[in-house]
Protein backbone atom coordinates (compact mmCIF):
# COMPACT_ATOMS: atom_id res chain seq x y z
CA UNK A 1 0.00 0.00 0.00
CA UNK A 2 1.57 3.27 -1.13
CA UNK A 3 1.13 6.38 0.92
CA UNK A 4 -0.91 7.68 -1.95
CA UNK A 5 -3.74 5.15 -1.44
CA UNK A 6 -3.53 5.56 2.35
CA UNK A 7 -3.91 9.84 2.02
CA UNK A 8 -6.80 9.04 -0.41
CA UNK A 9 -9.20 7.32 2.01
CA UNK A 10 -10.52 9.15 5.34
CA UNK A 11 -9.13 9.13 8.31
CA UNK A 12 -11.64 6.97 9.74
CA UNK A 13 -11.07 4.74 6.96
CA UNK A 14 -7.08 5.05 7.92
CA UNK A 15 -8.25 4.39 11.44
CA UNK A 16 -10.29 0.97 10.98
CA UNK A 17 -7.80 -0.40 8.40
CA UNK A 18 -4.82 0.30 10.97
CA UNK A 19 -7.04 -1.45 13.75
CA UNK A 20 -7.10 -4.49 11.35
CA UNK A 21 -3.81 -4.87 10.72
CA UNK A 22 -2.90 -4.06 14.57
CA UNK A 23 -5.30 -7.06 15.45
CA UNK A 24 -4.06 -9.56 13.05
CA UNK A 25 0.20 -8.76 13.39
CA UNK A 26 -0.26 -8.80 17.01
CA UNK A 27 -3.61 -10.93 18.04
CA UNK A 28 -2.90 -13.06 15.35
CA UNK A 29 -6.71 -12.95 13.98
CA UNK A 30 -9.67 -10.24 13.20
CA UNK A 31 -13.47 -11.04 12.77
CA UNK A 32 -15.99 -8.78 10.77
CA UNK A 33 -17.37 -8.21 14.37
CA UNK A 34 -14.55 -6.74 15.80
CA UNK A 35 -14.66 -3.87 13.59
CA UNK A 36 -18.72 -3.43 14.86
CA UNK A 37 -17.73 -3.23 17.99
CA UNK A 38 -14.97 -1.38 18.10
CA UNK A 39 -15.68 1.25 15.39
CA UNK A 40 -19.91 1.01 15.86
CA UNK A 41 -20.19 0.70 12.02
CA UNK A 42 -22.38 -1.97 10.43
CA UNK A 43 -21.17 -5.38 9.50
CA UNK A 44 -21.45 -4.58 5.86
CA UNK A 45 -19.07 -1.40 6.04
CA UNK A 46 -16.82 -3.98 8.40
CA UNK A 47 -16.76 -6.41 5.30
CA UNK A 48 -16.10 -3.11 2.82
CA UNK A 49 -13.02 -2.27 5.20
CA UNK A 50 -11.43 -5.67 5.26
CA UNK A 51 -11.84 -6.43 1.60
CA UNK A 52 -10.47 -3.01 0.77
CA UNK A 53 -7.66 -3.48 3.00
CA UNK A 54 -6.88 -6.78 1.12
CA UNK A 55 -6.96 -5.20 -1.99
CA UNK A 56 -4.63 -2.37 -0.54
CA UNK A 57 -2.02 -4.80 1.30
CA UNK A 58 -2.53 -8.41 -0.60
CA UNK A 59 -1.29 -11.09 1.14
CA UNK A 60 -1.35 -9.83 4.63
CA UNK A 61 -4.63 -11.60 5.23
CA UNK A 62 -6.53 -14.56 4.51
CA UNK A 63 -9.57 -15.58 5.51
CA UNK A 64 -9.85 -18.51 7.13
CA UNK A 65 -13.40 -20.35 6.72
CA UNK A 66 -13.31 -22.35 9.34
CA UNK A 67 -12.69 -20.12 12.03
CA UNK A 68 -14.74 -17.48 10.06
CA UNK A 69 -11.97 -14.88 10.96
CA UNK A 70 -8.88 -13.66 8.89
CA UNK A 71 -5.61 -14.78 9.92
CA UNK A 72 -2.12 -13.21 9.26
CA UNK A 73 -1.04 -14.10 5.61
CA UNK A 74 2.30 -15.55 4.68
CA UNK A 75 3.54 -12.55 2.61
CA UNK A 76 2.45 -10.26 5.82
CA UNK A 77 4.28 -6.27 5.30
CA UNK A 78 3.35 -3.74 8.13
CA UNK A 79 1.91 -1.14 6.27
CA UNK A 80 1.17 0.94 9.51
CA UNK A 81 3.72 1.98 12.19
CA UNK A 82 2.32 1.24 16.06
CA UNK A 83 3.66 2.85 18.73
CA UNK A 84 4.49 0.40 21.63
CA UNK A 85 1.21 2.25 23.99
CA UNK A 86 -1.15 1.78 21.09
CA UNK A 87 0.34 -2.48 20.86
CA UNK A 88 0.13 -2.53 24.46
CA UNK A 89 -3.23 -1.05 24.58
CA UNK A 90 -5.09 -3.53 22.03
CA UNK A 91 -3.07 -6.47 24.24
CA UNK A 92 -5.04 -5.44 27.43
CA UNK A 93 -8.31 -4.63 25.99
CA UNK A 94 -8.11 -8.55 24.44
CA UNK A 95 -7.17 -9.51 27.26
CA UNK A 96 -9.40 -8.13 29.55
CA UNK A 97 -12.74 -9.46 27.67
CA UNK A 98 -13.52 -12.08 29.79
CA UNK A 99 -15.01 -15.27 27.73
CA UNK A 100 -13.79 -14.74 24.46
CA UNK A 101 -10.41 -17.40 24.38
CA UNK A 102 -7.57 -17.13 22.05
CA UNK A 103 -7.13 -19.70 19.77
CA UNK A 104 -3.72 -20.46 21.29
CA UNK A 105 -1.39 -18.52 23.51
CA UNK A 106 0.17 -14.67 22.41
CA UNK A 107 3.55 -15.73 24.36
CA UNK A 108 5.08 -19.51 24.31
CA UNK A 109 6.52 -20.18 27.29
CA UNK A 110 7.50 -23.99 28.98
CA UNK A 111 3.67 -24.66 30.70
CA UNK A 112 1.75 -23.85 27.45
CA UNK A 113 4.39 -26.06 26.01
CA UNK A 114 4.49 -28.81 27.75
CA UNK A 115 1.78 -28.82 29.95
CA UNK A 116 3.75 -28.50 33.43
CA UNK A 117 2.58 -26.15 36.09
CA UNK A 118 4.66 -22.49 35.95
CA UNK A 119 3.95 -21.68 39.80
CA UNK A 120 7.90 -21.43 41.45
CA UNK A 121 6.89 -20.38 45.24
Amino acid sequence: MSNDQLADLTQPQRDRLAFVELRVRFIGEIRRQDLVTRFGIQAAAASRDLALYKELAPGNIDYDSKGKSYILGPEFQSVFEFPPERVLSLATHALSRIGSPSPKPWVSHDSTRSGGNSNTD
